[in-house]
């Protein structure tokens, strides 16, 4: 897929550090779960289903996915008025279908059906923890509707709306970081596990970022000494081990709690002449970096077992992006999902940032279903039962696979209501 630089380059701006990235696993839904090493298989938890009160409707996740787009005070002067006029007037069956290139996440994800069966994360509560900054000086993204307007907006905006096309009736939480650009690299990292730890205090159990600090500086990859010290001052952090701890020891973040990192967007050079980084998450994003080195000591080889890293797909395929970082030794941490926004004509915006939100999206769907899921099982699930791809198993390129959200929802393989 060909990505017009100047929109790629626009994606890339908001988050350099690491912004938007890559993962693999075995088809759900029927298919024999792939168990990581020192984890329950998913046969053995209990699935308690939500009652029929907890369920929504199709016609009430797109009435407010409708209500999102049409009532947004940065979005809404991106769609021209008729074709306002025109969403106003299309039926809840038809909305969607009308606009295909617009509602990828939507189609990509298989929502709709999902929706048809009351799930639509409706009472789940989702935060997006991102730079909330409007971006005036390159109108990012343009409109999806019509190529010739342009409006100012921010990443985390565009990232929401992607979670919000899966799980439209969630609440949402627009939690804002400073830019990554106009940080202290060692304390931002820290800073956004210290903002996690306050959402998820507050009850937003689902958090996305979509972002990070990558290995690049200044256009090259980092010396390992240069790297490792870097993962020392994120351990050292306060806020670092409650979340990056095993679950089920003292001091951890609430239990139900799960976090959805991108992973990197520097598998091919920012710009030309500048180094790359496909070494795998572990050698080229802080995050899983870290969470990779803490499993060395004694009582920490289940850490991270509440985050989930997700990687990117060329649209529409079963191929890894060119940008996305391979999974790399955190395969059984990592999902993969599609890349874009939108897409109109040869114009679309796209990255790894705009894949992890499908995760999540995914993830409120779940929950909403199974609301007595840990964040721990919750991780489990949808890992194991994602699409595989690549070699078989948890695979270093793609982990476990693409989000599945149907099988996520049938998790033992038949497709209850």
């Amino acid at each position: 897929s060909p990505r017009p630089y100047s929109i790629f380059a626009a994606l890339t701006a908001c988050f350099i550090l690491a912004a938007c990235g890559g993962g693999g696993g075995s088809g759900g839904g029927g298919q024999t779960p792939r168990v990581p090493p020192d984890m329950p298989p998913i046969s053995s938890f209990e699935f308690n289903q939500a009652p029929e009160s907890a369920k929504s409707t199709h016609a009430n996740a797109v009435t407010e996915l409708r209500r999102e787009l049409l009532n947004n005070s940065l979005f809404t002067p991106a769609i021209p008025d008729s074709i306002q006029q025109e969403m106003r007037t299309l039926s809840t069956d038809e909305l969607i279908g009308h606009y295909p290139d617009q509602f990828t996440a939507t189609r990509d994800t298989n929502a709709e059906e999902a929706w048809r069966m009351g799930w639509t994360g409706k009472g789940v509560k989702l935060a997006v923890l991102d730079s909330h900054e409007l971006i005036e000086e390159i109108s990012f993204p343009i409109s999806p509707f019509d190529p010739s307007l342009s409006i100012p907006t921010s990443h985390g905006l565009t990232v929401s709306l992607i979670a919000k096309q899966v799980a439209p009736e969630a609440d949402y939480e627009l939690a804002t970081i400073a830019d990554p650009a106009n940080s202290n690299r060692d304390t931002w990292m820290a800073d956004i596990f210290t903002a996690i730890g306050g959402l998820v205090a507050n009850d937003w159990h689902i958090v996305n970022i979509s972002g990070g600090f990558g290995r690049i500086e200044d256009g090259r990859r980092m010396s390992p000494q240069t790297w490792q010290r870097h993962i020392d001052n994120l351990q050292s952090a306060d806020s670092f081990l409650p979340l990056a701890r095993p679950s089920n020891q003292p001091g951890a973040l609430d239990p139900k709690a799960l976090v959805i990192f991108s992973g990197t967007n520097i598998g091919v050079p920012i710009s030309e002449g500048e180094d790359d980084c496909r070494l795998g998450l572990e050698e080229c994003e802080l995050g899983p970096a870290s969470v990779h080195d803490l499993r060395k000591d004694p009582g920490m080889q289940n850490a991270g077992d509440r985050i989930i890293f997700v990687g990117a797909l060329h649209q529409g395929t079963d191929e890894i992006a060119d940008y996305s970082t391979p999974a790399g030794e955190l395969k059984y941490d990592t999902l993969v999902a599609d890349e874009r926004f939108f897409r109109l004509d040869d114009e679309f915006a796209e990255g790894s940032s705009y894949a992890a939100p499908r995760v999540a999206g995914v993830a409120a769907l779940v929950r909403q279903k199974f609301p007595d899921l840990s964040g721990a099982e919750l991780k489990q699930v949808l890992l194991q039962t994602a699409t595989d791809l690549g070699d078989p198993g948890p695979d270093e390129i793609f982990g476990y696979g693409k989000i599945n959200l149907l099988g996520a929802l049938s998790p033992l393989g038949e497709m209850t209501r």
